[in-house]
């Protein structure tokens, strides 16, 4: 029997797919449970077309997302933070807060970074900063000490 899922499935298939599956797994699981509906209704036919454009958006944005990435080859992000004459800083630089600032300096979405811990030391550091699309970017993170002025 052919369905179109409506959810993604593990180990079956993605929203949208059409898939051939055993008529008692259609009727006893998948139906009742909304996750598919019968390949030749209207409403699978509308949810295959979403699909495809879906598809199309999607090639669209990770073809924004590289190009993006073209241009910020040399990227470096910078914080200051209060730090002791050793180079140790009195808090650290999240990865909420390098993400946020990616997200700022690039105007995209960062999905995660890697590594994902906080920096705890002044200097650089190499980030990778990873998008939905599976692209990477590798980002220098400059840490400086915030220099005291007394009054």
């Amino acid at each position: 029997m052919k369905v179109v899922l409506t959810a993604d499935i593990k180990n079956i298939g993605q929203k949208g797919d059409e898939k051939e599956v055993k008529p008692g797994f259609a009727r006893n699981f998948l139906f009742p449970k909304n996750l598919a509906i019968a390949s030749d209704s209207a409403d699978a036919q509308a949810l295959k077309s979403s699909k495809k454009s879906e598809e199309l958006r999607s090639r669209d944005e990770s073809d924004k997302i590289r190009s993006i990435i073209a241009k910020s080859d040399n990227l470096t992000l910078s914080f200051k933070s209060k730090a002791s004459k050793e180079g140790k800083l009195f808090g650290s630089i999240s990865p909420k807060e390098i993400i946020s600032q990616a997200e700022k300096s690039l105007e995209l979405k960062v999905s995660s970074i890697d590594p994902d811990e906080a920096i705890k030391t002044t200097g650089d550091h190499i980030i990778t900063l990873r998008f939905k699309t599976g692209d990477q970017l590798q980002v220098k993170v400059n840490v400086t000490a915030e220099t005291k002025t007394r009054k």
